[in-house]
């Protein structure tokens, strides 16, 4: 990356903000929704590999758009040996988005866990 003459201090900003980048660290398929009261949405389903961590971005296809969300909490649910079940809260940007959500029967949709790295 060639950086025009620039005071040092600007090319290291820049420089920060090229590199920032999101790497995939999971992929988790969502089978249901669950909304908590003053908490948000819930997605369940299965982590089909890697590890995920609250401060992770799910991203997963929405009603025809990518829905990209911080995920704020992380919870194991009720299920057989065979089948582990996990629970992921995102952050919402909004309400009426949560309330499409939980009318929304994903079906094993698939969604990607990123991270950010800089």
């Amino acid at each position: 990356l060639a950086l025009p003459k620039l005071p040092l201090k600007t090319r290291r900003i820049i420089c920060k903000t090229v590199v920032a980048h999101y790497t995939k660290m999971a992929k988790f398929e969502i089978d249901n929704t669950v909304v908590i009261t003053n908490r948000g949405i819930i997605l369940t389903g299965l982590v089909l590999e890697g590890t995920i961590h609250i401060g992770d971005f799910m991203e997963f296809d929405f009603q025809n758009q990518l829905l990209k969300r911080e995920i704020s909490g992380i919870e194991g649910l009720t299920a057989s040996a065979e089948k582990p079940n996990t629970g992921i809260l995102i952050k919402c940007a909004y309400s009426y988005e949560i309330n499409e959500l939980k009318k929304w029967k994903p079906n094993k949709v698939i969604a990607y866990i990123t991270r950010k790295y800089e």
